[in-house]
């Protein structure tokens, strides 16, 4: 019974189970005991008890359990115009590429010199190229924005491309700071038929899809172990600039803890980074960064840059209910000792799904293909645990 009841909360939580629907009556708390005498008489179904405003000052750091709903409504033309706000290596090799395959007009491209989109236009067949952002945002005809910039552009330029009434995909991370995060998930409430979606790819993963599945044996709590061998990155590189690219626990290893709590399936609890200091680890991107998640689940994820490239760059791993299921570069998973399988041809790390996801939710409307609530926790997280490195190299 207690498990059935926690996992009605997470499907709420994660807005796969609406109950607004079922909502007959609401009452005050004040009014507790006349909604209570309400159970049982005709045409009542769903009782709801209204608390309030939260008591205290702040928002809360750990993810709501129940989800602020936030669903996009269908869209009413046939077929959805996308811009792009950056068209640097990484959006024109695994982004670009994809788009022929999405039922989408490709009107504009803008980039900070506008050579490099003038580049992607011709190779991808975009109608407009310019370098302003603004003029972009003041196109009536583009319904979602692309933004593939720098790290530190990323949070004023999803607010006002939101405020602009674009739906929204950015490039991870979100933001870089705890007060920038704030000032999105005001835009995201203030525009809420808007979508919004990071560039969490490795849960769209067949890999990671297919391992969610055969978790669904496995009721009780998990433990993860995700270990990453990132390579070392130059000191000069503009990644590790504070100030630009926020470093990479904020800027990369956001992916690994987005993908803990899918494969978790509950909140984030807690937090905790333990990092490397002085040699290899001065940079702060050799660290292990322990959640806790509140239905008892635990992940650790080894992000290190002081490895071999003979190693495997990612390796993901879950134990519980007596299994282990093991994923090796997003090329082959399995069930240790068990039956379950599954290979891709390539090594599929779901920017294809994620991209479809993004699409289809804007063109047929409903869920956000991930919650606001979750994007905005691990998104904390984050720059929770990168300070936390931070403050063990000042030492």
């Amino acid at each position: 019974q207690q498990r059935n009841f926690q996992a009605v909360l997470e499907l709420m939580a994660d807005g796969r189970l609406d109950v607004e629907p079922l909502i007959t009556h609401r009452y005050s708390f004040d009014k507790s005991l006349e909604g209570y005498g309400s159970i049982g008489q005709p045409g009542v179904m769903g009782v709801v008890l209204d608390y309030g405003p939260a008591q205290g000052a702040g928002s809360p750091k750990l993810e709501s359990r129940v989800s602020t709903s936030h669903k996009v409504p269908a869209s009413t033309k046939k077929q959805t115009t996308i811009g792009f706000a950056g068209a640097g290596a990484f959006t024109t090799r695994m982004l670009m590429p994809l788009l022929p395959k999405q039922d989408v007009r490709r009107k504009t491209v803008v980039s900070g010199t506008g050579v490099s989109a003038a580049h992607a236009a011709k190779k991808f067949g975009f109608e407009v190229v310019g370098s302003s952002y603004a003029e972009l945002l003041e196109d009536n005809d583009v319904d979602a924005v692309f933004i593939t910039t720098p790290h530190s552009l990323h949070a004023s330029m999803v607010c006002q491309a939101l405020n602009a009434n674009k739906h929204v995909f950015v490039e991870k991370p979100l933001a870089m700071t705890l007060g920038d995060l704030d000032k999105v998930e005001k835009a995201c409430k203030a525009n809420p038929n808007q979508l919004l979606l990071i560039g969490f790819n490795r849960r769209f993963s067949p890999h990671m899809q297919k391992m969610k599945t055969w978790l669904g044996s496995v009721p009780q709590s998990k433990s993860i172990i995700i270990t990453v061998n990132a390579g070392a990155i130059p000191a000069d590189h503009w990644t590790q600039d504070p100030n630009v690219g926020g470093g990479r626990i904020v800027g990369e290893a956001c992916h690994f803890i987005d993908l803990a709590r899918f494969l978790s399936g509950s909140p984030i609890k807690s937090s905790l980074a333990s990092a490397m200091t002085g040699g290899d680890g001065q940079l702060g991107d050799c660290a292990m960064l322990h959640l806790e998640f509140e239905d008892g689940s635990i992940a650790t994820i080894h992000y290190l840059a002081n490895g071999s490239k003979d190693f495997p760059k990612e390796r993901i791993e879950v134990f519980g209910g007596g299994k282990v299921f093991a994923c090796d570069n997003f090329r082959t998973s399995r069930e240790i000792g068990g039956s379950q399988k599954f290979k891709s041809r390539n090594q599929d790390k779901g920017h294809a799904n994620e991209l479809k996801e993004f699409i289809d939710a804007i063109a047929k409307g409903g869920e956000w293909p991930i919650s606001l609530n979750e994007l905005m926790s691990v998104s904390r997280t984050s720059i929770e645990l990168a300070e936390q490195i931070k403050l063990a190299n000042q030492k």
